[in-house]
């Protein structure tokens, strides 16, 4: 992938500061769905920037100690983008994890595919309602909505309490970030192929990688599910 085809998430300044509530980025990021462009999954760069600007825009409006509520315009944009796409945003990181989980376990380059029907085996196993077929069907539309920002959803999914804990702190933002990037360089290493296409919205190269993250281990029936035994 040539560099000039790269995105990158818009963390910092021109003075290379961070920009005001970085937490908000992350969150926006993660919520508006791609943008289909020439057959490509593509970031929808200017709607995440939107839900950027309306969350400042409500702290500076309408500010919590107000009365507790959103305005309605606030209210409206949670509703379209952080509530509505939830269930999608959880699947699309499954699968990240999965193919992480997969490649762990067989010590070779794992498949998109064999990840997406791990995810939907373990949902069928986990809430036994509808048919696998529905959930393989649900998980690939998921992957497909929100594959450039599918990494930043895995650390959601593996570290559930770092996302609510990113507001005001640096530290936090980095480590999240620092999760994601390292993700996101295991796909581009194991995943990437003629077959398979990504190009998602990056962490910037001065956040710095994680250098461990620990998964947990496929069972044997997981292994049969994936297709990869």
């Amino acid at each position: 992938m040539d560099a000039e085809t790269l995105h990158y998430m818009r963390l910092f300044g021109p003075d290379g500061a961070w920009i005001p509530r970085p937490d908000y980025m992350i969150l926006s990021v993660m919520s508006v769905p791609d943008l289909t462009t020439a057959g490509q999954k593509t970031p929808d760069l200017i709607s995440i920037q939107h839900l950027y600007k309306t969350m400042l825009a409500e702290d500076e409006l309408n500010p919590a100690a107000t009365d507790g509520h959103l305005s309605t315009y606030a209210a409206n944009a949670k509703n379209d983008f952080i509530k509505r796409f939830m269930t999608e945003r959880v699947y699309a990181g499954q699968v990240v994890v999965e193919l992480v989980r997969i490649a762990e376990a067989t010590g070779e380059p794992p498949s998109v595919n064999a990840a997406r029907r791990l995810v939907a085996y373990n949902h069928h196993e986990h809430f036994r309602t509808g048919a696998p077929d529905g959930a393989r069907r649900a998980v690939e539309k998921a992957f497909r909505r929100f594959q450039s920002s599918a990494h930043l959803q895995a650390v959601m999914i593996l570290k559930r309490s770092l996302l609510k804990e990113l507001e005001g702190s640096e530290e936090k933002c980095r480590e999240f970030l620092g999760t994601a990037r390292a993700v996101e360089s295991f796909v581009d290493s194991n995943v990437v192929s003629d077959s398979f296409k990504w190009n998602p919205l990056r962490v910037p190269e001065t956040i710095e990688k994680v250098s461990k993250i620990d998964f947990p281990r496929l069972s044997d029936r997981e292994l049969k599910a994936a297709g990869v035994t």
